[in-house]
């Protein structure tokens, strides 16, 4: 079905392609998607945790590269993965693959959704991103969608309007300096 969808949006005149999630590459038929959609000629890009770039999926994209891979920071170390996704290790895996990409000459960018869980690590985040010349994109306005309770906009561990302000120029002032931010 999706290569069909592909192939009638080929047609129509689509050129680039996202395949995201939740996380993409669980699916058991991705690369057969994926093979699918590059054989059509399509400029593929994969958001990702990051998590599953490695051994036999990080081998068939290095042999047949995506136009970029978004990676999704959920944090700048250990502690905070550990704490957010109840897995220990995770940003070292996550770290190897975004290195091992880049290095592999695959466009990666990196994808922050910043919450108080990992607001801490905002620093980290934006100086791991300047240490590897990346592009981060940071976002800060994770609101609960209104289907999960209507009750809750605004609430829910997310952050007031005024710290999402906040952390939005912060982040500009560390990703481009303090000049940028006042702008």
């Amino acid at each position: 079905q999706w290569l069909d969808i592909a192939r009638a949006a080929k047609e129509k005149g689509m050129l680039f392609v996202l395949l995201t999630g939740g996380e993409p590459l669980v699916r058991k038929d991705f690369f057969e998607i994926y093979d699918g959609m590059r054989k059509m000629g399509l400029l593929i890009s994969i958001n990702s945790n990051g998590s599953m770039l490695k051994g036999e999926v990080l081998r068939k994209l290095l042999e047949n590269p995506p136009h970029r891979i978004n990676i999704t920071l959920y944090g700048g170390c250990d502690e905070t993965y550990a704490r957010l996704c109840g897995v220990k290790g995770v940003f070292g895996r996550v770290d190897r693959a975004v290195r091992g990409l880049k290095a592999a000459g695959i466009p990666v960018k990196l994808n922050c959704s910043l919450t108080p869980h990992n607001a801490a690590d905002l620093e980290a985040i934006t100086a791991y991103a300047k240490e590897l010349d990346l592009r981060l994109d940071l976002a800060t306005y994770m609101f609960p969608p209104i289907r999960r309770d209507p009750d809750a906009i605004g609430v829910n561990d997310r952050f007031t309007p005024e710290e999402t302000a906040r952390y939005r120029v912060r982040g500009m002032e560390l990703l481009q300096g303090q000049e940028a931010a006042n702008s």
